[in-house]
């Protein structure tokens, strides 16, 4: 195996931008009760005017806007405080849409944002918090690095990875305020470095269980269940589509906005570049899913291009050698055809920021014409072969003798 080529460690945000092959991107914090049509109209109209009209839905759910200079970039900041409070303190808190118990859950989200603003922590890049049920819709499947619980059985502490695999406290006192202390206490070691600066680190400490044991919480496993997340109609009569490649524009974005004005819906974004639609009124599901359908989103969950990971791509990615939504769009029909589900990695560089893990197929941009073809490896292994592209693109044959490698 390759060297990894080195990533940026840091996430953008709006206070510290990206500079991309298509100018400044902004991520947006998690939002933290979803967004109304009247926001999303405002803020795809905002993303218009100040920046270049593209967005990304990534992989962790969070909106990315692009297309920024630094003047715009901090106009477009101030004017989105207006509407959706940006907080300005790490980390970055993810919170489960939708759950019964929202209301403990916003008040541990807002509590432990403001314990962060009086007392600041110096906490690593990329630190995060997930705050939690049951982690459906695809949260308990996201890693994190403190992940906080209140469900049927407590009052719960995760440290480390995603639900399935971080290690649980449970807390002997089911309070709020517990859970508050001995989470702001996890994320001062993080901060410290005592005992590493990320969860993942801090869970193998032989030491943990007892720097927590003052907070009143002891080791412990929680009921998780792995919920399938599929894309349609639910029971709770919400719904559940996907953006194609995490590819979403100011035109589709208000374009739902005024979709969720009619149905009276709040939505939320959410991981795996999915969207929650939650409507208020009663709506007619098959209806629903056929217009969305027409605004350009996925409704089901069979649909090909769910089975590819694709990076932004030139020229929005600086690193990028191709055009990558392309290759996938070319790949996603043949699959169709064929029926192989994948999974398929298309990276415009050998850094494979879409997909952390090894893939059956892996087609990395080496040059503006040439692809690499790695097998059952990452984007910086050794390439089992390399293409010439035609007109930037496969040619149907090449993807026909690539699904069925």
């Amino acid at each position: 195996m390759s060297q990894r080529p080195g990533r940026r460690r840091a996430c953008p945000s709006l206070v510290a931008p990206m500079t991309t092959g298509d100018g400044l991107l902004v991520r947006l914090a998690p939002w933290r009760c979803g967004a109304s049509a009247e926001r999303l109209v405002r803020l795809a109209e905002l993303i218009d005017y100040y920046g270049s009209g593209d967005i990304d839905l990534t992989l962790r759910g969070n909106l990315q806007a692009r297309g920024f200079t630094s003047d715009s970039a901090r106009h477009f900041a101030a004017e989105l405080d207006r509407f959706i409070p940006q907080p300005v303190v790490a980390p970055a808190v993810t919170l489960e849409p939708n759950a019964e118990r929202s209301t403990q859950l916003l008040a541990l989200c807002d509590h432990l944002i403001d314990r962060l603003a009086v007392e600041p922590l110096l906490l690593p890049p990329k630190c995060a918090v997930v705050v939690e049920e049951h982690g459906n819709y695809g949260i308990g499947a996201l890693s994190a690095d403190l992940r906080l619980r209140i469900a049927d059985d407590g009052y719960w502490l995760g440290v480390g990875g995603s639900a399935f695999d971080a290690h649980w406290f449970h807390c002997r006192e089911q309070s709020v305020a517990c859970l508050l202390d001995a989470g702001v206490a996890l994320l001062t070691l993080l901060a410290e470095g005592s005992c590493g600066q990320r969860g993942r680190e801090l869970k193998r400490a032989e030491a943990l269980a007892s720097l927590l044991s003052p907070y009143g919480v002891t080791r412990a496993l929680p009921d998780i269940h792995d919920e399938a997340v599929v894309l349609g109609s639910r029971a709770d009569h919400a719904l559940l589509v996907a953006a194609p490649y995490g590819a979403l524009s100011t035109i589709t974005l208000k374009a739902v906005g005024e979709w969720c004005a009619e149905a009276q819906a709040t939505l939320w974004p959410l991981p795996q570049r999915r969207l929650l639609l939650l409507p208020k009124k009663e709506i007619d599901p098959s209806c629903a899913l056929h217009e969305l359908s027409a605004l350009g989103l996925i409704t089901h969950s069979d649909d090909a291009r769910l089975a590819i990971s694709v990076c932004r791509g030139a020229p929005g990615c600086a690193a990028a050698q191709v055009p990558t939504r392309p290759l996938a769009n070319r790949m996603a029909e043949v699959m169709a055809v064929s029926g192989k589900a994948g999974p398929v990695h298309i990276s415009g560089c050998a850094k494979g920021c879409a997909r952390p893990n090894a893939t059956a197929l892996c087609l990395v941009g080496t040059s503006a014409s040439t692809i690499a073809v790695v097998l059952n490896g990452l984007a910086y292994d050794e390439p089992a072969q390399r293409l010439s592209l035609t007109n930037g693109n496969l040619t149907r044959e090449m993807c026909e003798r690539l699904v069925q490698h």
